[in-house]
């Protein structure tokens, strides 16, 4: 998978390994080698581009992405537009640890899309609950964009993370500890 990072302040071997790590685990769970490899090649035809969030309004000229008008997105709050075997993100440009925890969390939501629409990208089920993209509770999506938006929506009854450890380089490798999204469950699910 080629990432290619437009930032200037963000560890860019941090994220590299979290990006890794978190497909991986996901990727774990599935023991037909068959289909983790294919899901795999899926994946790995996805071009990632990390962009700082301030970049948002000239990359996409201002176009409101989302299917409602859910108002303007700060150029504080991390978040991702995933294409066809493209995933745009926007992160917070600082080494800070708070801002390095939001920006986890749009990642990981972000590739619970990339990982699930490389799985299956014709399966269809409904929302569980209105998503921040304007759909509805009971909207038929594409599984890959409803069961991502029914895991990441807080108060949801599918709402569901866990703890990814990552290993970094300070001298020596130190894990920490970063809550994430988690679809491990639907990547062996039939």
């Amino acid at each position: 998978m080629q990432i290619n990072f437009f930032t200037s302040n963000i560890s860019r071997s941090f994220y590299r390994h979290l990006i890794s790590t978190f497909i991986y685990d996901h990727l774990d769970g599935i023991t037909n080698d068959f289909v983790r490899e294919r899901i795999e090649k899926n994946i790995n035809k996805f071009r990632v581009y990390v962009y700082p969030t301030t970049a948002y309004n000239s990359i996409l000229n201002g176009i409101d992405w989302r299917s409602a008008n859910t108002g303007n997105l700060s150029d504080m709050i991390p978040h991702e537009i995933v294409g066809f075997e493209e995933i745009k993100i926007f992160l917070i440009d600082t080494p800070k640890d708070v801002d390095r925890r939001s920006n986890i969390m749009a990642i990981t939501h972000g590739f619970g899309h990339v990982m699930l629409f490389s799985k299956d990208r014709f399966k269809r089920e409904p929302l569980v609950i209105d998503d921040l993209s304007g759909n509805k509770k009971g909207t038929k999506l594409n599984w890959y964009t409803s069961r991502v938006h029914n895991r990441t929506i807080s108060g949801s009854p599918m709402f569901k993370t866990y703890l990814l450890t990552v290993y970094e380089l300070f001298g020596k490798w130190k894990p920490n500890k970063y809550y994430v999204f988690d679809f491990r469950d639907d990547m062996i699910e039939g």
